[in-house]
């Protein structure tokens, strides 16, 4: 049975259930979805502004494979190191039923990658592997702090503001330093 869990309690390569209208709480590997071809319609407008919906795929040995079967898949991924390129992925899977199976070997890349930050659209489920997680997701990494607006009247009001105040700076210890120098001769015959 599948659990609610919060995005930030997940970890990489757990098997992870996407509903219909969810978002996708991590970067998740297709494994199966509720289509019989294994496609997944996904909306990206949160990561490229885009509103048409992108197809990614699930592979077509696992796609054949049933629910239960697929709860006991176990193997390896081999994949990029977390990066922010939202174009590319790179990822070879070695995935066993059992031990005494052969295994199922394929090559994945981006059509088989749903982004954290995407919505599921026209399937009513899939499922799929967590692949990069929290502060490792792919949207995580291509986030950037905004820069600063600052109106060009504001930055020339800085300038000014700055060099009246390096001037009294400048103002005020040359005067001090004249008021001492007159202290210590004319300070002694009052």
């Amino acid at each position: 049975m599948f659990e609610p869990k919060a995005w930030s309690k997940i970890k990489m390569g757990e098997l992870i259930k996407v509903y219909k209208d969810e978002d996708f709480p991590c970067d998740l590997l297709v494994l199966k979805s509720s289509h019989e071809n294994g496609v997944v319609f996904v909306d990206t407008m949160q990561l490229d502004g885009e509103t048409n919906l992108k197809e990614k795929t699930a592979n077509k040995t696992l796609q054949a494979l049933s629910d239960q079967e697929i709860k006991k898949l176990s193997g390896e991924c081999t994949c990029d190191s977390p990066n922010e390129n939202l174009e590319d992925w790179d990822c070879n899977v070695n995935a066993y039923i059992n031990r005494s199976t052969s295994p199922f070997l394929f090559n994945s890349g981006i059509p088989n990658l749903c982004l954290r930050g995407s919505v599921m659209r026209s399937n009513e489920w899939c499922l799929g592997v967590a692949i990069y997680t929290g502060k490792e997701t792919k949207i995580f990494q291509n986030s950037k702090k905004p820069p600063t607006k600052i109106s060009n009247v504001q930055r020339m009001m800085n300038k000014m503001l700055y060099s009246v105040f390096v001037f009294q700076l400048c103002l005020i210890t040359l005067y001090a330093g004249l008021s001492v120098g007159w202290q210590s001769k004319n300070g002694k015959n009052t």
